[in-house]
């Protein structure tokens, strides 16, 4: 599998938390506490799939992943927002985002998405 996965959470025990889950399943993870280099190291690392927070102070994760979505070089990189925002999923339709988990979750519903949004990126050719 081996899939790279970026993660972007201001708290860092959900960083961590996120990491050490996905490297259990054998994917390879970049944590990032905040959005202030994450178009540098998404161009650098070409993940396949960040995971993002919208409610990270300063950057938020919404304008974070508008960026993304608006650079020739990350725009194809699938976007999966988990946040407790009540309005995840219309923030998620209004950036561009290919999927969104609203918190709380379990571990399963967390592993079916990224999979299903890794997918969609395959199904695509990108």
């Amino acid at each position: 599998m081996n899939k790279r996965i970026l993660i972007v959470d201001d708290d860092e025990t959900i960083l961590m938390l996120y990491s050490d889950t996905l490297r259990h399943y054998q994917y390879k993870t970049t944590a990032l506490s905040n959005t202030h280099d994450l178009l540098q190291v998404a161009i650098n690392e070409r993940p396949d799939l960040i995971i993002l927070d919208i409610w990270i102070p300063e950057i938020g994760g919404e304008a974070a992943a508008e960026s993304l979505k608006n650079n020739e070089l990350t725009f194809d990189i699938p976007i999966l927002f988990v946040s407790a925002n009540v309005d995840t999923d219309v923030i998620a339709t209004k950036v561009g985002a290919e999927g969104f988990l609203n918190k709380p979750f379990s571990l399963d519903e967390f592993l079916k998405k990224i999979e299903e949004v890794i997918q969609l990126k395959s199904l695509r050719g990108k």
